[in-house]
């Protein structure tokens, strides 16, 4: 049996009792040690909570460009529902007058009940996104991107290496040689008595260091070597990921420009089809030819609104990349 202090104790011949404190580990180095990790891990936490910031910010932003183009779209979807009532009007007409047959009639009735749908789902969207501070009408320009200029800046960033510095701080706080050292102060009390007489009994205090090292030291240089390339490790794959994730964005950002320089082509075909039939629709104001030229350039503007909704999806997907 051994006291606080680590001095053998023999039952029924002596009694101690003492107190024992750890000068390194339990001591004012220790305590330096964790405040100084407390620190650095809470810097660490400070950037980690900018990047997190960043994201609700970004998640912010998409809120907002959410409610910006819901807007748009349901513009468009009460344009084009009344265009598409135009039409099932001027076909329902044709259908009684024996002019047309009832497929087209059927086919119209189903575009219109699919927008009027749309617009009931688009407008309960509206009312349920909340509106943010700050948040207009107005669309921010699209830029041409230089996939070079963007690949650098996800790859090297300030705080990045900032964020290193201190990790590799708090391994150098954590792998210390000290660790394996004791260094105890040590006070105790007690009695002895001699080969168990009870009238020969020593009243003794005592005070005292007691030091202990290991014979062979554990190599810590090694250790804060594997720790620190497990962290550069982690970080370039990081980056790594960045760099892959930006250029997968950016190839994206292309094709779904290539997609509404196609779409603007197609609606200017479209618009120059439209002057035409109002033109023709200006030279004959009555008879079958003038309810043929309306039919068609019903149906023109029909896709002229399916290309302006797919304009706008394409335009909503370039401004979320």
């Amino acid at each position: 049996m051994e006291d606080a202090s680590g001095r053998a104790v023999d039952d029924g011949l002596s009694a101690w009792a003492g107190l024992s404190w750890d000068l390194l580990n339990r001591g004012l180095r220790e305590n330096r040690s964790r405040a100084e990790r407390l620190r650095l891990r809470r810097a660490v936490d400070a950037l980690k909570a900018r990047e997190r910031r960043n994201v609700e910010l970004y998640e912010c932003r998409d809120d907002a460009l959410l409610r910006h183009f819901l807007l748009l779209r349901r513009q468009e979807l009460d344009q084009r529902q009344e265009i598409l009532q135009q039409f099932r009007s001027l076909v329902r007409q044709a259908y009684f007058t024996g002019e047309e047959l009832l497929d087209p009639l059927l086919r119209i009735e189903g575009a219109l009940y699919a927008v009027k749908s749309r617009l009931t789902d688009t407008e309960l969207l509206v009312d349920r996104l909340p509106v943010l501070p700050g948040a207009g009408e107005s669309e921010p320009p699209l830029l041409a991107l230089d996939i070079d200029q963007l690949q650098r800046a996800a790859a090297a960033r300030s705080r990045d290496a900032l964020l290193s510095r201190l990790e590799e701080r708090i391994v150098d706080l954590e792998y210390d040689a000290l660790d394996d050292v004791t260094l105890r102060l040590y006070a105790r009390a007690g009695i002895d008595a001699d080969n168990g007489d009870e009238h020969m009994v020593d009243d003794r205090v005592a005070v005292g260091l007691r030091f202990r090292a290991p014979i062979t030291w554990r190599n810590y240089d090694q250790m804060r070597l594997a720790a620190k390339r497990t962290l550069a490790a982690k970080a370039a794959l990081e980056r790594q990921r960045r760099v892959l994730e930006t250029t997968r964005r950016v190839h994206a950002y292309r094709e779904k420009l290539q997609d509404a320089f196609r779409l603007l082509h197609t609606r200017q075909v479209i618009a120059e089809r439209l002057r035409r039939s109002l033109l023709l629709l200006e030279e004959n104001r009555t008879g079958r030819a003038n309810l043929r030229v309306l039919r068609d350039m019903l149906q023109q503007l029909d896709e002229y609104y399916d290309n302006r909704a797919e304009t706008l999806a394409v335009k909503e997907a370039l401004y979320r990349r």
